[in-house]
């Protein structure tokens, strides 16, 4: 009796054992995933990603140059052209392939009629035009320049009696206007009228009439002299 007993215990033991056996070996012929990897980047979505950066850029771009033109004293015309350069050089440095950078490569008229190299030199116009290195500011009665106080807004007069604000050529009504708004943001600010030999007497006491109509406080006359 013990002994049936004990084999139909082993019997149903290798029935168990051959089972497992069978099930191992139905898993291991059923085919596993591959194991999941990084998808490939997407060139199409990486190119659009990059354009939009760009035109983001160049719409800041466009925004600061036209702040720039709109700007009255030549310093702050610089800054925003300045601020401009950066941008269209990010543009061509960090996207390359965007359609913005290659308009910029090929030299396409794009920041004020001008490609960049001519609207590089168009800035670098801009900022030798606050260039006062030639001029010896009066000093206050505390010592210290004009210059180290506040920026000035320099009047550049021509021999022919035309009258020059940054790169802007611009009229009396035009300087006396753009005068009355930087008083009215600083009305310590300060006017440097620079004039030609020949316009000294002529036409630069036209500008300083015109500096105190706008409400400036003080204003300087000095020979302009030709940047090397």
């Amino acid at each position: 009796m013990f002994l049936a007993i004990s084999e139909q215990r082993f019997s149903t033991f290798l029935i168990c054992a051959v089972s497992c056996l069978a099930g191992c070996g139905t898993g291991e012929e059923v085919p596993q995933p591959p194991p999941a990897s990084k998808a490939a980047p997407d060139n199409k979505e990486e190119i659009i990603t990059s354009d939009e950066a760009a035109n983001q850029l160049f719409d800041e771009t466009l925004k600061l140059i036209a702040r720039g033109e709109a700007a009255g004293p030549e310093f702050v015309t610089a800054e925003h052209y300045e601020k401009a350069l950066e941008n269209i050089r990010k543009i061509v440095k960090k996207h390359p392939e965007s359609a913005i950078a290659r308009q910029v490569i090929s030299n396409e008229k794009l920041f004020l009629g001008k490609s960049l190299t001519q609207f590089e030199d168009h800035v670098k116009g801009v900022r030798e035009a606050t260039r006062d290195v030639e001029v010896t500011l009066p000093t206050n009665p505390s010592a210290t320049t004009l210059g180290s106080r506040s920026k000035i807004i320099v009047i550049n007069v021509n021999r022919d009696g035309s009258y020059v604000v940054g790169a802007r050529a611009m009229k009396l009504d035009q300087i006396e206007i753009l005068l009355e708004k930087a008083v009215q943001k600083d009305p310590d600010q300060k006017v440097l009228v620079r004039a030609d030999g020949d316009a000294l007497n002529r036409y630069a006491n036209d500008v300083v009439i015109t500096t105190r109509a706008a409400g400036v406080r003080e204003s300087h006359l000095s020979v302009k002299q030709q940047l090397q």
